[in-house]
């Protein structure tokens, strides 16, 4: 059995690092091979005393901020540390390094066993998207710590097209050295889904699921449910909210809040998947993603999605087969629901579609068999 050293700043059997992420696909890996986490803290002394000098220099000389993926010197230092825990292994050797959005722990690394990096996301593709506030030297900084990782890596799999096709035009990184595999549904699949149906419905429940809610859109998923309400005479919509209970939510007549549920906890998982069951559409106007994973949970579902087209999202919702993803700053989300109110059949097409996207791509069976296709080929061929 291939033996994997699985890189990660926490212990990967905790929900900690990268939203779960890290957890899912340890969890995932360790279905097929044996998995061995490789822990690199990245709260040590040095990195302690790193963000403490940066904290004085900004406030002394106005420069910018301690930032961990445009720091050549914390990436030196994590790069330095795997590198002596991979040689410190001694017999209980590793066949391969699996490296999940890690790019500073690699950046400054050389292994002579072959190395997988993961990512949903390139530095390049972050700056002016979520890294908003860098400096021209931290750019430049964060795109050489980025490439070198990348070259660091024999083999590189991303969450989405977006983020894939930045790695192969920007870095110039090789086509055969990239794998684009979405990332799957992080619920518990119910036993039965079958498609959903809204013909003779009266009621309209749209479902929004995030803790971000400025990025996600919370605001134009309430507004597009007011504006229903407002328009449309023959039916009556509610919007129920997981991930927040803002007060400005609160004693609303057409909005349920749930507020923040953690997956993780058994009787919070079976709330959200009632969520999921009893919602008519998903509707998450983010104006900023990578790979949402909420949108894999909603075809699980079978649940037609109403989005923004940005970043890693198309990967995702494919626009007029699981859903709509409109242009960014479009208000015509209130106009895509009345289209599908009244053509039912339109819309379980959408669910059906949905259901069969999950069924085929999206779920963590699948992400394993494409990426043991990654690993079983580069162990035999290293």
């Amino acid at each position: 059995m291939i033996k994997i050293g699985y890189v990660s700043p926490t212990d990967p059997k905790s929900q900690a690092a990268w939203s779960g992420t890290v957890h899912t696909i340890y969890n995932a890996l360790k279905r097929r091979y044996e998995v061995k986490p490789i822990v690199i803290s990245n709260h040590t002394r040095v990195e302690k005393i790193l963000v403490l000098v940066s904290k004085i220099k900004s406030r002394l000389f106005h420069t910018a901020p301690y930032q961990d993926n445009v720091s050549k010197i914390t990436a030196k230092v994590r790069s330095w540390k795997l590198n002596k825990a991979v040689k410190n292994l001694g017999e209980d050797h590793i066949d391969l390094l699996f490296v999940p959005a890690g790019s500073t722990y690699i950046s400054y690394s050389s292994f002579d066993i072959p190395v997988v990096y993961l990512s949903d996301a390139t530095f390049h593709v972050m700056i002016g998207y979520y890294y908003t506030a860098f400096t021209k030297k931290q750019k430049e900084a964060g795109n050489y710590i980025e490439k070198r990782a990348l070259q660091c890596a024999d083999k590189v799999i991303y969450s989405s097209d977006w983020a894939m096709n930045d790695a192969i035009n920007f870095y110039k990184i090789n086509k055969c050295k990239c794998s684009m595999i979405p990332f799957g549904a992080n619920l518990d699949a119910p036993d039965q889904i079958r498609p959903k149906s809204i013909e003779a419905k009266q009621l309209i429940n749209l479902l929004f699921v995030g803790v971000d809610t400025e990025r996600k859109g919370l605001k134009t998923a309430v507004d597009t449910v007011n504006e229903l309400n407002r328009n449309n005479v023959t039916h009556k919509f509610t919007l129920t909210v997981i991930g927040s209970n803002a007060n400005w939510l609160q004693g609303k007549e057409n909005i349920q809040v749930l507020g923040f549920l953690d997956k993780n906890i058994k009787k919070d998982g079976k709330k959200i998947n009632a969520a999921y069951v009893a919602a008519d559409l998903f509707i998450l106007p983010t104006t900023a993603e990578a790979a949402g994973i909420v949108f894999a949970e909603a075809c699980m579902h079978g649940l037609p999605v109403l989005t923004y087209s940005t970043g890693g999202v198309p990967t995702y919702v494919r626009n007029g087969v699981n859903g709509f993803t409109l242009p960014l700053e479009s208000e015509g989300f209130a106009a895509k629901v009345e289209q599908l109110i009244n053509n039912p059949s339109e819309y379980k097409t959408l669910s059906v579609n949905a259901r069969q996207l999950y069924e085929r791509t999206f779920n963590w069976n699948v992400w394993l068999e494409d990426t043991a296709k990654v690993i079983d080929n580069l162990v035999q061929e290293f």
